[in-house]
């Protein structure tokens, strides 16, 4: 009787983490918002899906050139603005409104850097103002595979 009991219980666990993995695959299968960025100066698209690991999602894109300041909302796994175009001058915040922490770090491969905040805890906040044009790519730190974005500055 007891092993009977074992076998249905591992049965309904097994059943349960595969529908549990079928619908964090079906998130990432989603497609990317069509307006997608051109290739950057480095050579590559950063937003590119084949650029990302399986699960990784790509958040909006924003042509924010008409604004001095802009909100970037940090959630867990992602940065919902991946694509920000700006002005020189603007300020970016960017907000952890998740539960694990994030950071906004630029990429070394980047043809501009000085993004580096520290880890951003739910609530947390990291601004930057950007005084130099170009195409700034970064990542988070701890999950530098699934967290990925860009923001380009123009004249």
């Amino acid at each position: 009787m007891n092993k009977v009991v074992i076998a249905i219980v591992a049965v309904i666990v097994v059943a349960g983490g595969a529908f549990v993995l079928t619908k964090k695959d079906d998130k990432s299968t989603q497609s990317p918002n069509s307006s997608q960025p051109t290739t950057t100066n480095s050579g590559t698209n950063p937003l590119d899906p084949n650029n990302y690991t399986a699960g990784a999602d790509i958040g909006n894109t924003l042509d924010a050139t008409d604004k001095s300041s802009v909100n970037v909302v940090i959630d867990d796994f992602i940065f919902q603005t991946t694509y920000l175009k700006i002005k020189k001058g603007t300020k970016v915040t960017w907000t952890n409104q998740g539960q694990i922490g994030h950071t906004v770090t630029s990429d070394d491969g980047s043809p501009q850097k000085g993004l580096d905040s520290q880890l951003l805890n739910n609530g947390d906040s990291y601004s930057f103002t950007f005084t130099q044009a170009g195409t700034y790519e970064y990542f988070c730190t701890p999950h530098p595979t699934q967290m990925k974005a860009v923001v380009t500055v123009v004249d």
